[in-house]
């Protein structure tokens, strides 16, 4: 459903991504929340473990790059932290 939006979306503000980074964009996040079903994981675990391997999905697959990180932790932690990691 979230493909479906999103490609109409893109049509009407005449954006055209690439079919493979949506498909790796989508289906990241569902194998991973499908896995973490089957497995029957609580669904606090399962929120942190989902995020946090989607995250290093999208890095290893090269969805993601440092500096986007570093913007995302700009969100989540102080500046002062972000800068002393990077």
């Amino acid at each position: 459903m979230g493909l479906a939006v999103v490609s109409l979306i893109c049509e009407r503000i005449k954006f055209n991504p690439e079919f493979k980074e949506a498909f790796i964009i989508t289906a990241c996040p569902l194998c991973l929340a499908l896995i973490l079903h089957l497995l029957s994981v609580n669904w606090l675990i399962d929120t942190v473990l989902l995020i946090s391997l989607q995250y290093i999905a999208y890095l290893r697959v090269g969805i993601l790059s440092r500096e986007d990180l570093r913007d995302l932790s700009y969100a989540l932690a102080p500046k002062q932290v972000v800068d002393e990691i990077y």
